[in-house]
């Protein structure tokens, strides 16, 4: 349903019509005929009341035939006995006073601007960056130490396995989610995981290639959210807020001494 001001532009658009439409038709009998005297009165006042619709719309909403008609009239206002005046009143007889007496004007709704649609754009660059690949070895990781009996805590491996099953909702989830949970489990490993497995020397070798899968995520993420961002700047004219990404900037795993030698024993 048109707004108040639409209706009002709509009623005005159509008065100033209807006289274009009668300042033409003037113009053109009065150039038909032998009375020559007021042919530059005439089109004057004819490109004037078209004027008044050529300024009322965008370059976009004007339909093909009025700026030509427009442009016509002026011609014939300056130059009514010049063969330039003269056949831009004859193609205005024949072609464009019937498009503007039988045009009509419609009221249509903007469409609203489409959104940006980061799942979509998500889908787009995640492969590329190894995105579900890396989740996976991440996981299967995870549950290797989970499941090799190292862990005598029965809190820290409830722990570990919460950590776990958020990787695997979120693996396949949306942007958002995928994102959320990434930054969940860096924050974890850094508040209380990597001290957890600093603890168990015997499985140095997994932890380190979990340290590596992670700064391979790390790298992935930032690539992942350069790529975005870069999108996102096409698709606009002007500077888009940077969509913020913060490396998680990983401890490093040291094992204890004591702890090694009483391992070794």
């Amino acid at each position: 349903m048109a707004s108040s001001s639409e209706s009002f532009f709509f009623r005005a658009l159509e008065e100033k019509t209807e006289k274009a439409r009668a300042a033409v038709q003037r113009c053109v009998s009065v150039f038909l005929s032998t009375n020559n005297s007021s042919r530059v009165e005439a089109a004057t006042q004819a490109a004037s009341a078209v004027s008044l619709i050529v300024d009322m719309l965008s370059a976009q909403d004007r339909p093909y035939w009025l700026s030509p008609l427009h442009n016509n009239l002026r011609t014939a206002a300056a130059d009514p006995e010049g063969r330039d005046g003269l056949n831009g009143i004859q193609e205005i007889a024949n072609t464009f006073q019937g498009a503007l007496n039988s045009h009509k004007w419609k009221l249509t709704e903007a469409n609203p601007a489409d959104g940006f649609d980061f799942d979509s754009m998500y889908n787009k660059y995640k492969k590329e960056n190894r995105i579900p690949e890396l989740f996976e070895e991440i996981i299967s990781l995870l549950n290797e130490i989970a499941n090799s009996g190292q862990l005598d805590s029965i809190s820290a491996l409830t722990e570990l396995r919460r950590v776990i099953a958020t990787l695997e909702k979120a693996k396949n989830g949306s942007y958002f989610a995928t994102r959320n949970a990434w930054h969940f489990v860096t924050n974890w490993f850094k508040n209380s995981g990597w001290e957890m497995l600093s603890d168990i020397p015997l499985l140095g070798a997994v932890t380190r290639g979990l340290r590596k899968t992670l700064e391979d995520m790390d790298h992935g993420m930032t690539d992942l959210h350069t790529q975005i961002q870069d999108e996102l700047q096409t698709k606009i004219a002007k500077d888009f807020p940077r969509i913020e990404y913060t490396s998680p900037d990983l401890p490093r795993i040291e094992h204890s001494p004591q702890t090694q030698v009483e391992q070794s024993n």
